[in-house]
Formats: structure tokens, sequence, C-alpha cells
């Protein structure tokens, strides 16, 4: 998945982590803050319209039709949320996809024996 663009330098990038979805900002291609998050945790972000994930450096809120990030309890950028959730399924598909081929793999080797 590419990084969605937030402020000037700024960007959103997902990635599949064991947990669900670790969510990285960016700041001139290098990382700044991240966090790791449970499909639960975005979910609930994505239905509830005033709810927050996460306490610290990075905070997502739920502001009707988009998401705001924040970064040190300043506004970085908000993303729709047709595009945030698109993303968040991009990702867990992905992990997912991984996780069969592993899997696949594995159960291949083992009748290889």
């Amino acid at each position: 998945m590419k990084p969605i663009a937030l402020a000037t330098g700024l960007a959103l990038f997902f990635e599949p982590c064991t947990q669900g979805v670790s969510l990285t900002v960016l700041k001139n291609g290098e990382p700044w803050v991240c966090r790791k998050a449970t499909r639960r945790e975005l979910e609930s972000l994505l239905v509830d319209k005033a709810s927050n994930v996460f306490k610290g450096r990075l905070r997502l809120r739920n502001k009707s039709k988009k998401i705001d990030v924040e970064v040190l309890k300043e506004r970085v950028g908000a993303i729709p949320i047709g595009k945030f959730k698109e993303a968040v399924d991009v990702t867990l598909e992905s992990r997912s996809a991984r996780a069969m081929s592993y899997w696949n793999a594995v159960g291949r080797a083992e009748h290889v024996k």
C-alpha cells in the first residue's frame, strides 16, 4: 500500500503486523511515529462517529466523514473515511494472504517428509 499524503512532507503508511496493522507517520520519507492497531480498534474507529483511537504520540479521531491524524496533540492531516477503510482492508488482506501462503508452504513441507 502506498502512503497516504497528510501535510507537506508527511504521510501515513499502513503495514501488516502480527496483531493487525502498523500505522506509521513518515516525515520526509523517514518513520516519525508509529502505532500498532488491532482490527477491532480500527473497526470501532470507523463505526463510532465520536471515537478516538490510541493515547500517546499518534492519535486518530473520527470526524464524521474523515479521520483526523494527530501527532503530539497537533493535527497533521485528515483522510476520507472511505480511503482509510480501503487502506486498512488492503493491509489486512495482504496479511491474511501471506499467512495462508506460509501455512500452505508448511503443510506442503510436512507432506514431503
